[in-house]
C-alpha cells in the first residue's frame, strides 16, 4: 500500500541541495505529528514507512503530512524499510530518522552549508550526549 501527496517540493534550484527525510514509524501518531511539523523547516520531501502492525492513527497522520507513505511488514530489522524509503526518495540527500528521533533546532540553519560541502558524500550525526549527573 502506497500513498503519494507531493505537497512540498516547489522549484528546486541548482544552488540549494534538496533533502528527503525518510521516517520509519510504528504506533507513532503523536510523535510523528511533531516530527512532521519539525521537518517543515528543513525537508524538501518527506517519505514515511508505516509498520503494518501499527494500531493507532500513524497511517492517517503520515498521509496527511508526508509526501509519500508506504506500509511495510517489520521483520526484525530496519534495513528493508530504509531501502524502500530510499527507492521512493527523489532529492539530492536523504536523512533517515525513526519516529522517536528528531533534529536539533539549529539544523535548519546549518542544513544548506552541511549539504553543500564539496567532497562530502555522507554525514553521521550522533545523538546528543545524555547527562549522567545525578541530583544531590
Amino acid at each position: 500500500m502506497d500513498a503519494h501527496r507531493g505537497r512540498r517540493g516547489g522549484p528546486r534550484t541548482a544552488n540549494r541541495p534538496s533533502l528527503t527525510l525518510c521516517i520509519t514509524a510504528r504506533d507513532a501518531e503523536p510523535r510523528l505529528r511533531i516530527l512532521l511539523a519539525e521537518a517543515e523547516h528543513y525537508a524538501d520531501e518527506v517519505v514515511v514507512a508505516v509498520d503494518r502492525a501499527s494500531v493507532d492513527g500513524t497511517w492517517e497522520v503520515a498521509t496527511q503530512g508526508a509526501d509519500r507513505v508506504f506500509a511495510f511488514t517489520h521483520d526484525g530489522a530496519t534495513g528493508a524499510a530504509r531501502l524502500a524509503g530510499l527507492e521512493r526518495a527523489s532529492c539530492d540527500w536523504v536523512l533517515f530518522l525513526d519516529d522517536d528521533e528528531g533534529m536539533d533546532a539549529v539544523f535548519p540553519q546549518l542544513r544548506d552549508d552541511l549539504l553543500s560541502m564539496a567532497g562530502v558524500t555522507h554525514w553521521w550525526l550522533p545523538p546528543p550526549p545524555t547527562s549522567t549527573a545525578s541530583a544531590s
